[in-house]
């Protein structure tokens, strides 16, 4: 982790126990919320990158970046400290924000990109207080380590979901599947954990959308997610509106928004300029 300068941080797999304290006190000062599950889960398995800005204890601002996804960091605190720390990025291709500070960061982002402009994406929050709903789908269910020969040879489309993956993503939560034709066409996950919340994650094979298997999956995850204590989150885009879909079938209510500040390349405001 990096304090109060603009330069890059170790890997957070490299981190010895000063940084990992002052993750812990990041961590801290983030406190548990619908919005802090992914980069609290992050800061805990050290899977991610931090540049802070002041202490850690108490910081100005803070940009979280996870080594596995760095193009959608994610920042908390003050935009002129937030606004600083974005020059010394690399591999990101948008910001995520808290609302009140997308205006004042825009032309931020905008700078530190290069591009001639920024859109604005809604980044919508929402938890499960009822039971998770019951679900009845034929071979839709929990899996358990011995399913990993399903994942042997899983679709191109789960973007690297393997054995491994399987094992590794049971050792941390739970994992649902609907099982079609022999192979798992639909996937449902604990995406991230903290004490008091689950951020759920769903993929399904193309071909096999819009026949409530995702829907079913998440179903089963979510119970198993209350069954540990925790509270369900989904988290989406505001324009994906087949997983807000999702959500609302599942009962899950929105509770905050973020926003993604998204840089726009001359060559996007140009076609959208001549289609106007």
């Amino acid at each position: 982790m990096q304090q109060d300068n603009g330069s890059r941080p170790p890997d957070a797999n490299e981190h010895d126990g000063e940084h990992a304290h002052e993750f812990a006190a990041i961590a801290a000062w983030l406190g548990e919320s619908p919005e802090t599950v992914i980069p609290l889960h992050m800061l805990q398995q050290g899977t991610c990158e931090v540049v802070c800005v002041g202490s850690p204890h108490d910081p100005e601002g803070v940009i979280i970046q996870s080594t596995a996804y760095p193009e959608e960091p994610i920042a908390f605190g003050g935009a002129e400290a937030i606004g600083s720390i974005l020059p010394t990025l690399s591999g990101w291709t948008c910001l995520n924000v808290p609302a009140g500070l997308a205006d004042a960061l825009a032309e931020d982002v905008r700078r530190a990109a290069g591009t001639s402009a920024v859109r604005m994406q809604d980044d919508v929050y929402h938890v499960l207080d009822a039971p998770a709903p019951e679900t009845n789908l034929p071979d839709v269910r929990l899996m358990t380590p011995v399913d990993v020969a399903f994942f042997r040879s899983a679709p191109e489309e789960f973007g690297g979901v393997d054995a491994s993956w399987l094992l590794e993503h049971l050792r941390h939560g739970h994992v649902a599947g609907a099982i079609r034709d022999g192979r798992v066409v639909s996937l449902a996950h604990t995406f991230a954990t903290t004490g008091a919340y689950a951020d759920l994650g769903v993929t399904t094979v193309p071909a096999w959308r819009r026949r409530g298997l995702a829907t079913a999956a998440a179903a089963l995850v979510a119970r198993a997610v209350q069954g540990d204590g925790r509270i369900p989150v989904w988290s989406c885009g505001g324009t994906n509106e087949a997983s807000l879909a999702a959500a609302a079938r599942l009962g899950f209510r929105e509770v905050s928004r973020r926003v993604y500040l998204i840089p726009v390349k001359e060559a996007e405001v140009d076609a959208r300029s001549a289609i106007t």
